[in-house]
């Protein structure tokens, strides 16, 4: 357990309080809600959200895991929170223990309006390393990923074709 317990000291110490930064960006709340849930303070009353962090968790193992806290973006239009997961961004940290050591990756996920699906994007803080130590991880690179990441919502979540 004592791995579980470094990837919640990461989570807490690292990525929220990078999360919580972004969530209080003054650009970004122009037009946008920006969240961080807390995943052990139990499921959100919204059903979309709830529903949205249990796809995330989906590949939850005894090796993989997300813990700590989700970034979720969403539009402020309600137009485009239509249908039930498009207008909504949300990233998690996804941890991997390998032996005594605890990795760390970003999901993204998201919906394209170009098939109506839900999609999960697996991605590294950095990508010249596929197996990313917490303890090698900055917060620079996690805000980093995070407007990488939403720059490529914002280009492509709501174009008919597929951009990639």
């Amino acid at each position: 357990m004592q791995y579980l317990d470094r990837a919640l000291g990461f989570a807490h110490t690292t990525i929220a309080p990078c999360f919580t930064t972004v969530a209080s960006s003054p650009p970004l709340l122009q037009d946008f809600s920006v969240y961080v849930l807390d995943l052990d303070a139990g499921a959100p009353t919204n059903s979309a959200r709830a529903e949205m962090i249990e796809l995330l968790r989906d590949e939850d193992t005894e090796t993989t895991r997300i813990v700590g806290s989700v970034l979720l973006i969403e539009e402020r239009d309600p137009a485009k929170r239509q249908p039930v997961y498009a207008g909504r961004y949300m990233m998690g940290p996804q941890f991997r223990f390998v032996a005594d050591d605890v990795y760390v990756s970003p999901l993204v996920m998201f919906q394209m309006k170009f098939d109506g699906k839900l999609h999960k994007f697996k991605h590294r803080y950095d990508a010249a390393i596929e197996n990313h130590r917490v303890e090698d991880v900055t917060s620079e690179q996690i805000l980093n990923h995070v407007i990488d990441s939403f720059s490529f919502y914002r280009m492509h979540a709501f174009t008919d074709t597929k951009a990639w």
